[in-house]
């Protein structure tokens, strides 16, 4: 009972934390619970195209072929760089293989089990080619705002017309949890002796100092240092992944500690100071795993308002 008196009021403490890097992003007013609810209070940024038209870059039939003429940045398996190629090669290979496209495969695999009960697909077929980026939910778990169309020729988007729910995802961890399946989530990071690196890799930011962890979405790339969680050896091993549907629109990210029976689940709709999802998520990790030091995300989230992407980074 003691510890889980001391584990409420660490996670208690996170509402100053989650308060200042709402502020950062640019709320007004800004509460815990206005980061279940922030299509009426972002701040949008005007690199990442937040409330701009969506707009089809080119059609999906070429995307193998464009994908097949750009440099190579490094050997295969060897060196990781930020693309989204795969998932628009794995898309083509799973409608070629398989018969179906891409959406109507989740749709059937989450709704005809009856695990996807607070998954909401939409029947975006036939929508304007327009739509504001910023999408998902709102005050009003049945309302969505509009969002780019998602069709056959679709390369990114939300989760190809899919939208879950933190509970969806809190099913998704306690599942993993009560299976000691944790695998799933950590056959991408690396735990090999080595300096600690910001490399990514399929939505996966490894930390190859065990025990740490580094950075979860791409926070780590315009934050100049980022501070490292080293958990207390009773916390066990940590899970940690970071997803993103629509760019900018919609960021999930996931943290499990078998070890301690827990997991930690952030879902946003937008994208402002960087990825407000996994500085959330690590701030929640810092309170379950016990941390040395407290990290100061809002300050590290401040790094943001002077950086801004210009074309694409490869590397």
């Amino acid at each position: 009972m003691a510890v889980e008196s001391d584990m409420q009021e660490r996670l208690a403490a996170l509402e100053l934390s989650i308060q200042q890097i709402c502020m950062v992003a640019g709320y007004t007013e800004p509460d815990t619970s206005s980061t279940c609810s922030p299509t009426d209070r972002v701040s949008p940024d005007p690199s990442s195209g937040d409330k701009v038209p969506g707009v089809l870059c080119f059609s999906k039939s070429p995307s193998c072929s464009a994908y097949n003429n750009l440099e190579s940045t490094g050997g295969f398996r060897t060196d990781w760089a930020y693309s989204d190629w795969a998932y628009a090669t794995a898309s083509e290979m799973i409608e070629a293989l398989g018969g179906t496209n891409f959406c109507s495969l989740c749709e059937e695999a989450t709704t005809t089990t009856g695990h996807g009960r607070y998954i909401v697909w939409q029947a975006v077929y036939g929508w304007p080619e327009s739509g504001e980026a910023i999408c998902g939910h709102g005050r009003c778990a049945s309302t969505f705002d509009a969002f780019s169309p998602v069709t056959g020729d679709t390369i990114m988007g939300p989760a190809m017309g899919g939208w879950s729910t933190a509970e969806d995802l809190m099913k998704y961890t306690t599942a993993l949890l009560q299976a000691h399946a944790a695998m799933p989530l950590s056959g991408h990071i690396f735990t090999a002796r080595s300096p600690v690196e910001k490399s990514y890799a399929f939505d996966f930011y490894r930390s190859q100092l065990l025990g740490t962890i580094l950075g979860m979405g791409w926070n780590s790339i315009y934050a100049k240092k980022m501070s490292t969680l080293v958990p207390k050896s009773h916390a066990g091993p940590v899970m940690a992944h970071r997803g993103s549907g629509a760019l900018p629109g919609y960021h999930v990210a996931m943290a499990l500690l078998p070890e301690l029976s827990s997991s930690a689940v952030v879902c946003i709709n937008f994208i402002a100071v960087g990825d407000v999802s996994g500085w959330a998520s690590l701030a929640a990790l810092e309170a379950l795993a016990e941390t040395r030091q407290a990290s100061n995300f809002a300050a590290l989230a401040t790094e943001r308002r002077p950086f801004r992407m210009s074309g694409i980074f490869r590397g």
